[in-house]
């Protein structure tokens, strides 16, 4: 999959937009604006290094069929640790590595006519608009951290 990240001129304000590019939703949302309206919006930006997990070997799979091809233990570890990666794939650490360095050098330097950097979040099918930034000038990002990596293993080992 390839992430799009699209600033929209709209009512003279800049609305950030981020698609997947393989996904219906872009297809779509690359039919609703006239001629006119893509006069007047920004460039779009399409980079891999926005895209989600690379699992390798283990993409494609659903958790039955990975579980009985590399047993559950190991399917645990990739999946709930931070550094372990699957077969030819990546860690949360690596990906995390990709998309906030990108995100860093590209994304916050973005000028919104609010000045407030705005997160939106691709999930099942819709896009969520998650909390305020601190401030003007800080982006509000969700970091898969080792600690929260750790928090979460703590939280699934209590149910």
């Amino acid at each position: 999959m390839t992430a799009m990240l699209a600033m929209m001129q709209h009512r003279r304000k800049k609305v950030p937009i981020i698609v997947h590019n393989e996904s219906e939703q872009a297809h779509l949302w690359s039919q609703v604006y006239s001629e006119e309206t893509r006069k007047q919006s920004i460039p779009v930006i399409t980079a891999w290094q926005l895209n989600e997990r690379m699992y390798g070997e283990l993409q494609g799979l659903n958790k039955q069929e990975t579980a009985d091809r590399f047993g559950n233990e190991q399917v645990h570890k990739w999946r709930r640790s931070y550094d372990i990666p699957p077969p030819n794939g990546e860690s949360l650490e690596m990906c995390a590595e990709r998309a906030v360095a990108y995100f860093k050098e590209h994304v916050i330097s973005l000028e919104l006519s609010t000045g407030i950097p705005m997160l939106y979040i691709f999930k099942e099918g819709k896009f969520i608009r998650r909390g305020n930034p601190v401030g003007p000038s800080e982006a509000s990002v969700y970091a898969y951290t080792r600690k929260l990596a750790q928090y979460r293993q703590k939280l699934d080992s209590m149910v």
